[in-house]
């Protein structure tokens, strides 16, 4: 039995340095290629924004494989003040072909 899809918004500041060897956005890559990989092997989806110092990030999937990668994210150095804005039951996925989107 599946558990409980849920779609899962939080904000976090991000606190690396805007003047980093290869710039934010080699920065903001590296935690995408990682999320690919983390988010595509327990079947989670999203779209994450970057912008101003802050991330943004929808996530969907089962809702013990969201509760665990919104843990990962938030033990993460690059991420403080992480807050939930939004934890809901869905019926269905909006992000299902995407292990995890970039939206500037």
């Amino acid at each position: 039995m599946q558990n409980q899809l849920i779609r899962l918004t939080y904000a976090s500041t991000a606190t690396f340095k805007t003047d980093i060897k290869g710039g934010i956005e080699s920065e903001v890559a590296r935690i995408l290629l990682q999320s690919r990989r983390n988010n595509s092997r327990i079947a989670v989806g999203g779209v994450l924004h970057y912008g101003d110092g802050y991330f943004f990030q929808c996530l969907e999937g089962d809702e013990s494989a969201v509760k665990s990668t919104l843990q990962r994210i938030s033990q993460d150095q690059r991420h403080r003040d992480v807050q939930i804005l939004l934890n809901v039951q869905i019926q269905r996925r909006l992000f299902e072909d995407w292990s995890m989107k970039y939206s500037t």
